[in-house]
């Protein structure tokens, strides 16, 4: 694995009007890795913009189902809970699942979320690309 992504970044890849190109580059051209709750959280995070009227239902499914095929690989999330409890003061346990899979593989974690780039007490190190 050459990198690990969250959901901020694979929803703002696959709904996103004008996607980071380093973003682009990097997840097209490198092997990447998830928790397999990157697909619900993606789910969720589409659901809310169909909610709010910012996408179409058809285009929302279409999108989740894009995500759901991606070549990212996705790893159990079980094996990472000792370390994600670890971290429960420093971020959600959401996003300490993907820290944790980064700090597994010696990867940097992509993400479009400034606070978890932000974050500490951990040895993952996380780039984080704007939102269009």
């Amino acid at each position: 694995m050459e990198f690990v992504i969250d959901a901020s970044a694979i929803v703002e890849l696959f709904t996103g009007p004008s996607p980071d190109q380093g973003l682009r580059r990097t997840t097209l051209t490198s092997r990447g890795a998830a928790p397999e709750l990157i697909d619900l959280e993606a789910a969720s995070m589409i659901r809310r913009t169909v909610l709010a009227g910012r996408m179409h239902p058809a285009d929302g499914r279409a999108r989740l189902q894009e995500i759901g095929d991606s070549p990212i690989t996705r790893t159990s999330h079980r094996p990472l809970l000792s370390r994600v409890w670890e971290l429960r003061d420093a971020i959600t346990a959401y996003d300490a699942s993907y820290v944790a899979l980064a700090e597994q593989f010696n990867v940097p974690l992509l993400t479009c979320d400034a606070r978890l780039g932000g974050s500490n007490g951990h040895r993952a190190e996380i780039v984080v690309y704007p939102r269009s």
